[in-house]
């Protein structure tokens, strides 16, 4: 646990960067003006020279000028960049501090990655929307980072790999400066629709230019007699049309070099943000000692020994591809016609292309790993009274756990011990309107994809075995698919039961009905245990159909690898349904003069408390709140 609260660093740490901010934004105008002086100063002694016929001293200037040039321009690049570092520090930090509050404006909801036939995306608010818990995770700063925290938090991983995250994001959690320096490597660079998928196709494709001995042969003859040719203009005064010829030639090569160039300047356009960002974090990661055997076997994977680390590899991509990103400068077409330089560049480039033999994909894999590890690392210090469950590596049922609450609720939370035991079990919960148990079923549901993903979970203790998820809380109907709301509830059970592989399901049950029978969840993981969550359950339908319909369903399950936990109205199903393996546990509310009061507690035992009278009368309904039982 941290000696200060979280928050008391995020502001320390905001007032430092904003002050730093302030101080780079100065240096990188000095700069910016020093390079106009110099610009200004060298043209005017340029022309003061060539008015005094001073050949050496104008060679010599167009020689040492550029030169200096470079060096400020440079240096202000240098600054600048600090400048963004620090301006991207100081956004991490306010969106840290809002974080603790929950306000998500602005950050990356993971909706790309939602699937709507999930086993639990619907319905437990980890991808998408305002409100969800990729957004109180991501600490992310590429895409495929973002990718693999998405993965992370859509199906469980093995044991062994749930203890390998959990201690490496208990040692990157207390290193504040370093995670957020890697995180802002990554962001400052960042641009719109960026993707290593051009890149990786040009990749791909078979080498042109070191191949062909013409290439070759092109670029060590034609540039430099290019450069005998201008010096020959300025010293020996000949024709113009020697230099005017020299390009014609130079032209017909890049002419020829071009849709090969082309589609490298493609892939440095999509991917060059990326790249350049990604060379300050894999230099992180290289030089940093780590402990964990997790963080220890994705640094290796970066590079040893004698040959070039990733970072090195990646910077020299970078200075490759910012060269072809540039063709479509004017200078760059002059320079290209007069020396090659897409020659030169595509050179440099199939050089690289020969030297990786495709550890790209590698790289940035570990990378994007690392960029994961980073988010439960980031919930973990934000979070320092959250626990690190422990994982039963038995293919059991448990569900054990102490002060456990809702991760996206943080005002007014409260929390509930609860524990679920063995295969069949089944917890009933009843309970009043608004009291609290759709907000329970989801507090499991989540806590236990944290669990398994790696992270900490919102509770003073958790043990648990692996387990799939599955929910049926959020069922909606459709009129495009003509699907009622009840339909397509039956639908999301049948989903459950095929992935159970229950046999008692009947083809012929659904003959004549509207809408297409729904497709396994496309993470089930067939044979291991399932943890099901249904809200509500089969509420479309009349009170006796509801109670014959659960009352099977319940059987039903009891009998398959599973183990769960069912909320609904039908106080008859808790007291008809009982049994071994099913237990009845119910939220309730108190009703005082005009005020109803929830507990937000999980009691032992069937609902002893109606509030839905009391509520209509609040809106306005003209009923008899004293007949309420």
């Amino acid at each position: 646990m941290t000696p200060h609260p979280p928050k008391h660093y995020f502001q320390e740490k905001l007032q430092h960067h904003q002050q730093a901010t302030a101080l780079l934004r100065n240096k990188v105008r000095s700069w910016a003006t020093l390079r106009i002086v110099f610009f200004v100063l060298a043209l005017i002694l340029l022309f003061y020279l060539a008015n005094l016929r001073y050949s050496m001293g104008v060679i010599g200037l167009l020689i040492v000028a550029p030169l200096i040039f470079a060096a400020l321009i440079r240096q202000h690049r240098l600054y600048k960049d600090r400048l963004g570092i620090s301006q991207t520090l100081t956004d991490i930090n306010q969106q840290e501090i809002q974080r603790l509050h929950h306000k998500f404006e602005g950050l990356s909801s993971g909706q790309e990655h939602y699937m709507a036939l999930h086993a639990y995306h619907p319905d437990l608010d980890v991808l998408g929307g305002r409100q969800s818990l990729f957004q109180l995770l991501n600490r992310a700063a590429t895409p495929g980072g973002e990718a693999m925290l998405a993965y992370w938090l859509s199906a469980p991983a093995p044991v062994a790999d749930i203890e390998a995250r959990q201690q490496a994001a208990r040692e990157l959690a207390p290193l504040l400066d370093w995670r957020q320096e890697f995180l802002a490597q990554g962001q400052y660079h960042r641009k719109p629709h960026t993707s290593l998928d051009a890149l990786q196709e040009w990749l791909q494709l078979p080498n042109v230019v070191l191949p062909r001995t013409r290439y070759r042969v092109a670029f060590a003859t034609l540039p430099p007699a290019t450069v005998l040719l201008i010096l020959a203009f300025i010293f020996f005064d000949i024709s113009f049309w020697w230099i005017i010829g020299a390009a014609l030639v130079n032209a017909l090569v890049v002419f020829r070099l071009a849709p090969h160039a082309k589609l490298a300047e493609e892939a440095a356009y999509s991917s060059l943000g990326l790249l350049k960002g990604s060379a300050g974090m894999f230099r992180m990661l290289e030089d940093t000692p780590w402990q964990s055997p997790y963080l220890q076997s994705l640094q290796a994977s970066l590079g040893n020994g004698d040959k070039p680390k990733a970072s090195a590899r990646i910077r020299e991509l970078s200075r490759i591809l910012d060269g072809l990103e540039s063709r479509s400068n004017g200078f760059y077409m002059v320079l290209n016609t007069l020396f090659l330089q897409d020659l030169y560049w595509m050179m440099q480039a199939e050089r690289w292309k020969q030297g990786v033999q495709g550890e790209l994909e590698s790289w940035f894999k570990a990378l994007y790993e690392w960029e994961a590890l980073n988010s439960l690392a980031g919930l973990a210090f934000a979070e320092p009274d959250w626990a690190f469950p422990e994982v039963s590596t038995k293919p059991e049922h448990l569900f054990v756990a102490e002060a456990l609450g809702h991760p996206l609720l943080a005002e007014g939370r409260v929390t509930n011990d609860f524990e679920l035991r063995g295969r069949g079990e089944v917890i009933l919960i009843t309970g009043s309107n608004m009291a609290g148990k759709s907000t329970f079923l989801r507090t499991v549901g989540i806590n236990a994809v944290l669990a398994q993903a790696g992270a900490p979970v919102c509770a003073r203790r958790l043990h648990i075995s692996r387990m799939q998820v599955f929910t049926s809380m959020r069922t909606q109907d459709s009129l495009a698919e003509n699907v009622s709301s009840f339909y397509a509830e039956l639908q999301r059970l049948r989903q459950l039961l095929r992935l159970l592989d229950a046999s008692s399901i009947q083809n012929t049950s659904t003959r004549g009905l509207p809408a297409q029978e729904l497709p396994l969840p496309p993470d089930a993981q067939p044979g291991l245990p399932v943890l099901f969550l249904l809200d509500e359950i089969l509420k479309g339908t009349n009170s006796a159909d509801r109670h014959k319909g659960a009352a099977a369903l319940i059987r039903q399950l009891q009998g398959l690898n599973a183990s769960g936990l069912i909320s609904t109205h039908d106080l008859d199903l808790g007291q008809t349904a009982s049994g071994a393996g099913l237990r009845n546990y119910s939220f309730n509310s108190e009703v005082v003069g005009q005020e109803i009061r929830f507990t937000y507690k999980l009691d032992p035992g069937i609902c002893r408390s109606f509030n839905a009278s009391a509520l209509m009368a609040k809106m306005g309904i003209d009923v008899d709140v004293s007949a309420n039982p």
